[in-house]
């Protein structure tokens, strides 16, 4: 016959997984996509240290590059290449003009994407007909929602030998 008073704090937080967004229209963990899916984390990105969205894919499973010198080389998905991979950033065509010539590499920081996705297979077909040899989807860290304070990134890389160097930064 007595109260009992309780007193508690909840708080949403955010769950960070790993989503591959494809073209049916909802999204699916790598794990249950039925297409062959590569994903690179911004760790794996800032490790390999390149300037440019071929350099970074180049030791991805099915994924080589097509290079005419530093800065300038763009994917080559399971031998298929120009118009027949197509790049998307943030699931958005960029329409450069690096799959007509191979002297322009893709106008793409890598630097500054959380990760980098690489879908191979039958399923790249729902894409069109650019994505026969294969789609790279590169997914910046931009968020749609407000959030309290600021927060930011700051990556660097050198080479002496090609005489490269790159720096990205990024302010919420």
């Amino acid at each position: 016959g007595s109260d009992i008073s309780l007193d508690f704090r909840m708080q949403i937080a955010a769950l960070k997984e790993q989503v591959t967004v494809t073209a049916s229209g909802t999204e699916q963990s790598v794990f249950d996509s039925f297409q062959s899916v590569n994903s690179v984390g911004s760790t794996q990105i800032a490790e390999r240290a390149s300037t440019s969205l071929g350099d970074v894919l180049a030791n991805e499973t099915g994924v080589a590059k097509r290079s005419f010198g530093p800065g300038s080389s763009r994917p080559v998905i399971r031998g298929f290449d120009g118009d027949r991979v197509l790049v998307l950033q943030d699931g958005v065509r960029t329409g450069s003009v690096g799959s007509q010539s191979g002297d322009h590499g893709e106008s793409i920081d890598p630097l500054a994407a959380e990760r980098i996705e690489v879908v191979k297979g039958p399923g790249t077909l729902l894409y069109g007909s650019n994505a026969l040899g294969g789609v790279v989807n590169v997914i910046g860290n931009d968020e749609n929602e407000a959030h309290e304070g600021f927060r930011g990134s700051v990556t660097g890389l050198a080479g002496t030998a090609d005489r490269q160097a790159g720096f990205a930064a990024g302010l919420e």
